[in-house]
């Protein structure tokens, strides 16, 4: 992953606090939040907000059944 430039993070599983303010051009979340609690994902929506930079992207995928 380092040849495309891509950072991983491992997370806490309730914020993204070790990743610095409008640090990402990219944040992405799958399958994740249909496993959660509403708040614990309203609190990684504003997380994600957070640690994108401006003009960057945000993408959340999910299954729906």
């Amino acid at each position: 992953m380092r040849e495309y430039g891509v950072t991983t993070r491992h997370v806490d599983g309730y914020s993204l606090s070790e990743t610095p303010d409008q640090y990402a051009d990219l944040v992405q979340a799958h399958k994740v939040f249909s496993s959660v609690p509403f708040m614990v994902t309203c609190c990684y929506f504003h997380e994600m907000a957070r640690v994108i930079r401006p003009g960057g992207f945000l993408y959340v995928a999910e299954i729906s059944y």
